[in-house]
């Protein structure tokens, strides 16, 4: 969180720089000395923030999708609170030697224009570097529940009788027990099937808002690499994020075929990326969801019940730490970052592609998933099934043809690959 808040602190001192900028410009131009004062000091401040704010934003963009490392970012925490007391210290000085040059100025208006712009600036500075000194975050880790510590939530590699593979790539913030019915569907046909369990879940669930997508995404590659090293053909199978994931990957490292479940992305246009890179600029670093009032959904519960049942929703414990949890916005825009991702993706996809949507789907709409079949750069098969978003689940309604097309997609792609067998890699033998 703290490259967050250095990046928004950066950009906000550059907004202010600009001002500056332009405020100065514009008094400089004024025949009147003591504005002329006034606007010289707004330039040259203006010009000094502006070198500043480059380098703060040079330095935080290097950090702020990596994956987060903890203890960094703790000791850069404890960093950044010594620099705004020093620049804090310094802005009161600033202060004194604009009032001292405003009292010596013996009636010359060019100085005490001078020393006004000095106090104007060092007022601003002091109270824009003590309001981010008492915003300085530190990260916020989740308590352990010991909530996935069983085996249905731990990834696996089950290896079936034929060549072909399947990744599959579960959705937030569960584990690889969502896709475990769908694997076996497959492996009873005589798929090996393989469930990884992304960065930030299951049993690193303590860590979701220290993870970020870069990660979930390469973690997924290595996988679906490693599983065609030594199967043929391959398949990646992506529920709700993990289908959002999943179009990344397939960008990357083509599968055989692509299965995208409730495929999750955000559909935002241009003006309102801008607009949202804006409300960041004075939105805070983290918030508190208030969840407790969603506990009363029926669907929630369900779900959880079904993932969790092991969570007692109404333990004092979960209460006090739900009240407690605030979520740093800079977790919430790494599922921005990954729908621009999959907008950037989606057309350079070549690999034949199943796309499953429920029609009451009140998480992934159909209206989206249509706009990212439109994207897509080959052939889609297309699959619509009653019922909501949790199409994973046995109780769904439309569970059984979701399994049923999946296992009917899988014998198409065997049926095209043994077609056209991957040629293998060519032995050199010292021919030229």
């Amino acid at each position: 969180m703290i490259w967050d808040f250095l990046h928004i602190l950066g950009m906000r001192l550059l907004v202010w720089s600009g001002v500056s900028l332009g405020l100065g410009t514009w008094l400089w131009l004024n025949p009147a000395l003591f504005w002329k004062g006034v606007g010289t000091q707004a330039w040259l401040w203006g010009a000094i923030d502006a070198v500043i704010a480059g380098s703060i934003l040079a330095r935080s963009v290097r950090y702020l999708r990596r994956p987060l490392n903890l203890a960094e970012a703790n000791r850069e925490a404890i960093k950044t609170r010594q620099i705004l007391k020093i620049n804090a210290g310094l802005d009161l000085l600033y202060l004194v030697v604009g009032a001292v040059l405003m009292w010596r100025a013996e009636g010359n208006a060019l100085i005490v224009g001078h020393g006004a712009g000095i106090i104007l600036q060092g007022a601003f500075l002091l109270g824009f570097d003590l309001l981010h000194l008492l915003q300085v975050p530190n990260e916020y880790v989740l308590p352990d529940f010991h909530l996935f510590d069983s085996e249905i939530h731990q990834p696996f590699l089950w290896e079936g009788s034929g060549r072909g593979a399947a990744l599959l790539v579960h959705g937030f913030p569960g584990s690889p027990a969502e896709v475990r019915d769908l694997a076996k569907a497959l492996h009873n046909q005589g798929w090996s099937v393989q469930a990884v369990c992304l960065p930030g879940h299951g049993r690193e669930i303590h860590r979701l808002f220290q993870s970020r997508a870069i990660e979930w995404v390469e973690h997924v590659q290595r996988a679906l690499t490693q599983l065609k090293e030594s199967h043929f053909p391959v398949l990646l199978i992506g529920y709700s994020l993990g289908s959002g994931i999943s179009t990344v990957v397939a960008s990357r490292e083509p599968p055989d075929g692509l299965v995208l479940i409730a495929p999750f992305w955000i559909d935002e246009p241009p003006a309102l990326r801008i607009a949202v890179g804006i409300a960041r600029l004075f939105l805070p670093f983290r918030i508190n969801p208030s969840l407790d009032r969603r506990m009363a959904f029926p669907e929630l519960k369900m779900a959880i019940d079904d993932l969790l049942p092991a969570l007692d929703l109404n333990s004092a414990e979960f209460q006090r730490e739900l009240q407690a949890l605030r979520v740093p916005l800079i977790f919430i825009e790494q599922f921005r970052w990954l729908s621009q991702w999959v907008r950037h993706s989606a057309p350079q996809i070549r690999s034949r592609i199943l796309v499953i949507q429920a029609v009451e789907d009140p998480i992934v709409r159909r209206a989206s998933t249509q706009r990212l079949i439109k994207m897509l750069g080959t052939q889609v098969d297309y699959l619509e099934v009653p019922g909501g978003h949790d199409i994973n689940r046995r109780s769904h309604p439309g569970h059984t043809q979701v399994r049923a097309a999946i296992v009917r997609f899988a014998e198409t792609i065997s049926k095209i690959s043994g077609a056209f067998e991957r040629i293998p890699a060519r032995v050199d033998r010292g021919i030229p």
